[in-house]
This record gives C-alpha cells, structure tokens and sequence, in this order.
C-alpha cells in the first residue's frame, strides 16, 4: 500500500480526493489545509506521494512544492488546482511535479497516482 498526503485548504476537496482512494492500494496518511501544516507533516510522514493544491495559504502550492523537493528531491508529488492555465501546469513540471491535475477533474487522481507510482 502506498502512502498518500493531500493538500488543500478546502476540507470538502480533501474528503472528495480520500474518497477517490477507497478501495485502492493508496491509504491517505496525512491531510493539510496550509503551506506550513503541509511542510510540517511532510517532513514528519514522509509520504510516497503527495497531492498539492497550487492556491494554499501561508506558503503557496508552488512554494511547498520547490522546499518539498528540496527536504527530499526524489518526492513525488501531483499538483491539483482549479488554475488549468498552461503557464501553471508548465511551471509545475518545470519545478519538479510528476503531474497536474485540473480541478474538479478528480476522477483522474488514481489513474494519475498509478502512472507516478509505476514511474518511482
């Protein structure tokens, strides 16, 4: 079973991506609804792969994902923002991410999750 971490600051948007996870070989090992909680409990949990939202408070999804990389420049992580612009998605990957996901596109997240994790 692979580890998961989710990131947004809407409780409502975490329990619908943990939702997406029943009944699959991920198991959701840690929730944050902020850039700060986010880096805490990433560094704490060390998760297999983590789902960032790119409009956080605190520290900015793209600022979590650059001192992500940084603790642990192996990580995988898929950003997930309402932002499907293509200047955001080419920024994502550019910095590090193994994938985007559109909101509210969530039907993808394990199809996406099983791609990132056979890529590890």
């Amino acid at each position: 079973m692979y580890s998961v971490m989710l990131v947004d600051d809407s409780k409502l948007t975490r329990s619908f991506l943990k939702d997406q996870l029943t009944n699959s070989n991920y198991h959701v090992i840690a929730e944050a609804a902020d850039g700060l909680e986010a880096i805490e409990l990433f560094r704490l949990h060390k998760p297999d792969v983590t789902v960032l939202d790119i409009i956080i408070p605190y520290y900015c999804g793209m600022s979590c994902l650059r001192k992500m990389l940084e603790i642990d420049p192996k990580s995988s992580i898929i950003m997930c923002s309402s932002m499907g612009q293509q200047y955001h998605i080419q920024q994502s990957l550019c910095l590090g991410a193994k994938d985007y996901i559109v909101k509210p596109h969530f039907n993808s997240l394990k199809p996406v999750l099983d791609n990132v994790i056979s890529s590890i």
